[in-house]
């Protein structure tokens, strides 16, 4: 692992830890978007891909508090972000939840692609496909935000 790597597994935590957050937050609102059983699906993958990230983490001497460092700063990023776009009222309103979802689902796919190339470069094989579950993760779920948010107005 370089330093590159460690911040961008840093900034990936950062979204899976935010994506529980806001499923579990907003969770009537999303259970009314996707289905309860999508949305513990999407729970489910954020867990294991934190926690993959954290047994990287765990395992480098050498990057693992980098790794970790910059999940606290970009998690504060996301979350601030998120708190400036969506107010206390948007929480009920599954629309509202899926735009958001969508800005985030997006920014989500390119720091896992940033993650991906970085892994392959250097050889790291479990970063490499812990990135190739987590692209495809984020990449199932804004599709669905594009299906879903079409029917809008039957929200």
């Amino acid at each position: 692992m370089n330093e590159f790597i460690a911040k961008k597994l840093g900034e990936v935590l950062a979204f899976e830890r935010m994506q529980e957050d806001t499923l579990t937050k907003g969770k009537a609102a999303v259970d009314r978007a996707y289905g309860p059983k999508e949305v513990k699906a999407m729970l489910i993958d954020a867990k294991s891909l934190k926690e993959g990230i954290e047994s990287i983490a765990e395992e480098s001497e050498e990057w693992g508090d980098t790794v970790l460092k910059k999940a606290e700063k970009t998690g504060k990023k996301i979350a601030d972000m998120r708190n400036v776009y969506l107010s206390e009222d948007d929480w009920d309103d599954p629309v509202e939840i899926l735009e958001w979802s969508g800005a985030f689902e997006g920014g989500a796919l390119v720091h896992w692609s940033l993650v991906a190339g970085g892994a392959e470069a250097v050889g790291l094989k479990e970063a490499s496909t812990l990135a190739e579950k987590g692209l495809e993760a984020h990449s199932s779920i804004l599709n669905r935000i594009k299906e879903i948010i079409r029917k809008a107005e039957t929200l």
